[in-house]
C-alpha cells in the first residue's frame, strides 16, 4: 500500500522503490536529529569546562587582588 502523499514519488516504468520513501525520509530526519543532539552534547560539555577555566581564573584573580592590598 502506498500512502497518498508520496505516491507521485514512486515510478510508472521502473515500479517502486527498494526503500519506501516515507521510510527514507524519516531516516534522513532521525540522522539530523540525532548529529543535533550529539553536538549539543558536546557544547553543554565545552561550557562546563570553560564556566569551570573561567571559575578558577576569577578565583585566583580575586586572590591575587585580595593579597595585593
Amino acid at each position: 500500500m502506498i500512502d497518498f502523499t508520496v505516491e507521485p514519488l514512486y515510478s510508472e516504468e521502473k515500479g517502486r522503490s527498494s526503500i519506501d520513501p516515507i521510510v527514507l525520509i524519516k531516516m534522513v530526519l532521525r540522522q539530523t536529529v540525532e548529529e543535533t543532539w550529539v553536538q549539543d552534547k558536546q557544547l553543554q560539555e565545552k561550557s562546563k569546562v570553560e564556566r569551570a577555566v573561567h571559575g578558577k581564573i576569577r578565583r585566583e584573580t580575586n586572590m591575587t587582588i585580595l593579597e595585593q592590598m
